[in-house]
């Protein structure tokens, strides 16, 4: 209980500028509605494992997070001029004008069809309408895969190259510690640590 209701003080402080109590907003007795738990885990799958809405959701995302570092604004400045009713959330058509705006797809390039797949597999718990903070994790646990993104603007041949790329381990550079003693690359996901903003609550 206490997750949620520090989760929605998230999201309120973000998108409304709100950062007191959200207890206080509701009626007695009643607690925020927990989101349903998300679920990053396809971004770490080989790009042959994917199916193509899986391909075209990394690359949105990877996209999304090009805009922001190129804007050097905060993510929910990203989508402001679209968002025009309830803070945070999108309809499919705005979600869409803003994506075409910053650059990550070009005009007629995606139906809302396909968009609506796509934004599906960011968001387990889609219903027709964009939530921007569920999408905002989801670049933030792209961000924390720690590798080269794909270039900005790619398309489905440039991320089928990149995924080639993705597969391969790094080689070794002379002269380090690996060509004397073998050293087994780990590749870390901050998402799925000990720093999981879930996990630390709970065991706080």
């Amino acid at each position: 209980e206490e997750a949620v209701i520090e989760q929605a003080r998230f999201e309120n402080g973000m998108y409304e500028g709100k950062w007191r109590d959200p207890m206080l907003d509701m009626p007695a007795g009643c607690v925020p509605e927990a989101s349903p738990q998300a679920d990053h885990a396809w971004q770490e799958l080989p790009l042959m494992d994917m199916d193509q809405n899986q391909v075209m959701a990394l690359r949105l995302l990877y996209n999304i997070n090009s805009a922001m570092r190129h804007s050097r604004g905060r993510f929910s400045d990203l989508f402001a001029k679209e968002n025009a009713g309830a803070r945070g959330v999108l309809e499919l058509e705005e979600f869409l004008r803003g994506l075409l705006r910053l650059g990550v797809y070009h005009d007629g390039e995606v139906t809302l069809g396909c968009l609506r797949k796509v934004v599906s597999v960011i968001d387990s718990g889609f219903d027709g309408r964009v939530n921007l903070p569920a999408i905002q994790m989801a670049v933030v646990a792209v961000r924390n895969l720690r590798e080269e993104p794909p270039p900005m603007g790619a398309d489905l041949t440039d991320m089928e190259l990149w995924g080639q790329r993705r597969s391969l381990a790094p080689e070794p550079k002379k002269g380090d510690y690996g060509d004397a003693a073998p050293v087994v690359a780990v590749r870390l996901n901050h998402a799925h640590g000990i720093y999981k903003f879930q996990d630390n609550f709970t065991k706080f």
